[in-house]
C-alpha cells in the first residue's frame, strides 16, 4: 500500500496544528533490540523545536525501555505498559491508573490455570517488571523465551500471585480462538491482543483493568495540555496500538504493519526507513534537513 498525505489544510495551512505526537515504540520508533536511527531521533528533537509535545506509547515496562534508552532520550512523556502508567521525563514523576484487585486477581488466575494457559502476572507499576509466572504442562516456547529474558537480566520472579496486578500477559497458540475465549470469559476487563516482541509471530493476551490504554493515557496528557484530539497525531505498528489509533482523527501505521491496520489507518515508510522522521518530514516540510 502506497504512502497517503495528511490533508494539506490541516498542517501546511495551519502549521500550529500539531500540538502532541505519539509514536508506539517497538517496530515504529526503533527497530530490533530496541535501536532508534539518528533521523529517527533528529525528528524528535525537531518537534520539540516546534513546541511539539512529544510522546512514545509502548507496551514496555519503564525497566524495559530504559535498557535500550537513555533518560535523556529526547521524547517528553512515556506511556508505558499500554497505559498502566505515564512518566514525565523531565521531572521523573510516575502517574499510575487502575490496577486489578485481589478477587480480580485470583479469578483471572483461576481460570487461566483451568483453562491451561502460560500467563504472567505482573505487579503494579511501575514495578511491573516483576511478575508471577505460571506454565502449562507443555509450556508455550514463548512463554519459555520470555522466562529466560528475564531471568538473564537478573530480576527474581514472584513466587506468589500478587494481591493487586497491573496487568496479566497470556502467551497463546490459537489466534483468533483464544483472544475471543478469554474476552468472552472477561468483559468487565480490557483485553488487547499483540504480537511478541521475541519472535514476531506468537500471539499475547494481555488483560488490563477497565479504563487503561494507550489511548487513555493519551488523553489524559491531551486534557493536562488542554490539547484538542485533531491536534494529535499517533503512529503505530500493532493490534495494541488499535485504541490509539482511533482515538486520534490523525492516526499512522508503518508499512510493515500487519495488512488489516494498513487498510484502515494511513500507511507511511517502512520501520527500517525511520518511519518516524519520514512522517515529521510529510506533517512539518521544513523539518527536511537531517
Amino acid at each position: 500500500m502506497g504512502c497517503k498525505h495528511y490533508p494539506k489544510q490541516l498542517i501546511l495551512d495551519k502549521p500550529d496544528a500539531i500540538k502532541l505526537f505519539v509514536t508506539d515504540f517497538d517496530g515504529t520508533l526503533a527497530v530490533e533490540n530496541g535501536e532508534v536511527s539518528a533521523e529517527n531521533r533528529m525528528a524528535l528533537q525537531q518537534l520539540a523545536d516546534k513546541g511539539v509535545l512529544r510522546v512514545i506509547a509502548t507496551g514496555r515496562s519503564l525497566f524495559s525501555l530504559f535498557r535500550v534508552v537513555g533518560r535523556d532520550f529526547p521524547v517528553d512523556y512515556v506511556v508505558f505498559s499500554t497505559g498502566t502508567g505515564i512518566l514525565d521525563m523531565k521531572t521523573g514523576d510516575v502517574f499510575t491508573g487502575n490496577v486489578l484487585q485481589y478477587d480480580d486477581v485470583a479469578k483471572l488466575a483461576l481460570w487461566l490455570q483451568q483453562e491451561h494457559f502460560d500467563f504472567m502476572v505482573h505487579q503494579p507499576g511501575p514495578d511491573n517488571h516483576i511478575f508471577y509466572a505460571h506454565q502449562s504442562h507443555t509450556g508455550h516456547h514463548d512463554f519459555l523465551r520470555r522466562l529466560q529474558h528475564y531471568t538473564n537480566t537478573d530480576i527474581e520472579l514472584l513466587k506468589e500471585v500478587p494481591r493487586q496486578a497491573s496487568q496479566f500477559v497470556v502467551i497463546c497458540n490459537q489466534h483468533e480462538q483464544h483472544i475471543e475465549n478469554i474476552a468472552a470469559a472477561f468483559p468487565q476487563y480490557k483485553v488487547i491482543q499483540t504480537t511478541s516482541p521475541f519472535d514476531n509471530h506468537s500471539l499475547w493476551v494481555e488483560i488490563f483493568p477497565t479504563g487503561v490504554s494507550k489511548a487513555s493515557g493519551i488523553d489524559f496528557l491531551a486534557t493536562r495540555f488542554n490539547i484538542e484530539r485533531h491536534q494529535v497525531v499517533v503512529v503505530g505498528n500493532d493490534y495494541n496500538d488499535i485504541d490509539m489509533l482511533q482515538w486520534s482523527p490523525h492516526a499512522y501505521v508503518v508499512a510493515d504493519a500487519p495488512e488489516a491496520l494498513q487498510q484502515v489507518y494511513t500507511s507511511i515508510a517502512h520501520s527500517r526507513n525511520s518511519a518516524v522522521a519520514a512522517l515529521v518530514r510529510q506533517l512539518m516540510p521544513e523539518c527536511s534537513e537531517y
